[in-house]
């Protein structure tokens, strides 16, 4: 099973996200869990292996550009594309 993580500063864009995602995944025949992140350092904090991030690119205190260098950094066998 595969794990998706969405990081955004709004709950609405983050439901939203998910019920489009989940659409993709039953159409697709694909099992996921999703994992859901209001900030930033909350992502960088989990301790989950994530397969696939969808970032929000403004966002108070680290915009999605910032934390994809993060994340790349810390994780350098991650494809992110930008």
């Amino acid at each position: 099973m595969i794990k998706i993580g969405i990081c955004d500063d709004e709950q609405i864009v983050r439901e939203i996200l998910k019920q489009k995602v989940e659409i993709c995944l039953r159409e697709a025949g694909v099992r996921a869990d999703i994992l859901f992140f209001q900030r930033g350092q909350e992502l960088l904090e989990t301790e989950e292996d994530l397969d696939i991030l969808f970032l929000d690119i403004e966002m108070p205190e680290m915009d999605g550009h910032r934390l994809t260098k993060l994340v790349k950094s810390d994780d350098a066998t991650k494809d992110i594309p930008i």
